[in-house]
């Protein structure tokens, strides 16, 4: 009997529901990989770079609403909208962390931090570029969604372990995300 996805896809010739485009990126550590689990390390988010024409914008904008604000008598939020602009900054300018990831039956593992597979409802695949991340939905409500990143040549294991025991979803990019790849954050 074919497998099928929740979403009605279908696997590839080899049984993997993972179907790449083109592209992916490198990690700097080797995958060490066996039938039920892998590791892998890979950034925690994808960073851009910024030049100084992005930090002159992040100024201006910040000195704007700050002028804006003190000329309608607004101190208290003056001062928020300029601790918010440095706080943006910061961030902004931060390089990301190598991630240690371990998937196996057991759960998933990020770093020190574990979660059973059953912690999450589905999970979906989402291409960005030359980088590839899931998306694991979790099962609790007000949860925020667990975005991982891997190399394309760990992508077929990482989905088949994940699909053994989660539906696969079609995910897409939430607006919020849209909008900061925009501003390249």
């Amino acid at each position: 009997m074919p497998m099928q996805g929740d979403n009605g896809q279908q696997p590839g010739s080899n049984g993997s529901f993972y179907q790449p485009d083109d592209g992916g990126f490198d990690t700097q550590q080797p995958v060490r990989q066996s039938d039920e689990s892998i590791d892998w390390q890979a950034s925690e988010y994808i960073h851009h770079d910024k030049g100084a024409l992005w930090l002159v914008g992040l100024v201006v904008i910040a000195l704007i609403i700050i002028g804006v604000a003190v000329w309608f008598g607004q101190w208290i939020f003056a001062a928020l909208a300029g601790l918010m602009a440095v706080t943006f900054g910061v961030y902004a300018f931060r390089k990301p962390h190598d991630v240690r990831y371990h998937l196996s039956d057991d759960g998933l593992q990020i770093n020190d931090k574990t979660f059973k597979l059953d912690e999450f409802r589905s999970f979906g695949v989402i291409p960005d570029g030359a980088f590839y991340s899931i998306q694991l939905i979790p099962t609790k409500r007000f949860l925020p969604a667990i975005t991982i990143y891997f190399a394309d040549p760990d992508g077929e294991q990482i989905v088949d372990i994940l699909g053994a025991h989660l539906p696969m979803l079609e995910a897409h990019v939430d607006p919020v995300d849209t909008f900061m790849r925009k501003l390249r954050f």
